[in-house]
């Protein structure tokens, strides 16, 4: 009896006095704060994500062409160009 005894608090110190470990981020630091952005870029600054062109491309470049109006007046074309950028 007393070897079971000794046994069991055996296992029980050991299995409470392992330190379970922290989560790890996308950087694989223990507890870090790092997440993987929609263009795959692990860090910390959300500052730099990516943001969705209008293409829908996360990290894309396109644009909307530009807009162009003509008014007649005078005789004259005036072109007004609206660009869209994101």
């Amino acid at each position: 009896m007393r070897r079971y005894i000794s046994l069991l608090l055996f296992i029980g110190f050991a299995f409470w006095s392992c330190e379970e470990d922290e989560p790890k981020d996308c950087a694989g630091v223990a507890g870090g704060s790092a997440v993987l952005d929609n263009c795959n870029v692990c860090d910390d600054n959300p500052e730099n994500d990516c943001l969705q062109d209008c293409a829908d491309a996360w990290g894309g470049n396109a644009v909307l062409p530009p807009v162009v109006l003509n008014d007649h007046s005078d005789d004259e074309d005036v072109l007004l160009q609206t660009y869209w950028l994101l």
